[in-house]
Order: structure tokens, then sequence, then C-alpha cells
């Protein structure tokens, strides 16, 4: 997921981390202490279902994972340059 010149990558290990586009230098890394749920995609047969959806959905300052202890709320730092504003 890319949002405000980062780029969020969330790992099955539960691992989060955030690059900056620019440089491509990492920004932070977070372990959410949980398996994070990447989208599941099935076929639309019987009582299965098709689900769509993003493990790593960034919002008001507050990244939102998908993991399999329920939703992680992590509190993204302020983009460089911006802290005072």
């Amino acid at each position: 997921m890319v949002a405000g010149g980062v780029v969020h990558v969330a790992a099955t290990t539960g691992t989060v981390s955030a690059f900056d586009t620019a440089a491509g230098a990492p920004r932070w890394i977070v372990e959410t202490g949980a398996e994070v749920l990447h989208p599941v995609h099935l076929a639309p047969l019987g009582d299965q279902y098709l689900e769509h959806g993003l493990a790593v959905l960034p919002g008001d300052g507050i990244l939102h994972v998908r993991t399999s202890a329920g939703l992680v709320a992590l509190r993204q730092p302020p983009a460089r340059g911006t802290e005072d504003r």
C-alpha cells in the first residue's frame, strides 16, 4: 500500500514495514505479534465466498492491519519535514 510518500509492507510473519518512496530507505518496522492476514480469494461455491480486502490500510494517521488476532491499529509517525504542522 502506498500513501503519503510511504510504501507500507506487511509480511505474514507479523512484521509491518514502511519505506520512503523517494529514497527507498526504511522508515520504521513493527512486529504486530500475530500473523498478518492477506486477502483470501475463494471460488464462489456453496458456503465459500470471495473476500476482497487489504492487509494494510492507512487512514487519519493510523495504519490498520488485519491479523489473526484481529485488527491492529498502529499510529503512524508524521512525515519527515511535517512534524510541526
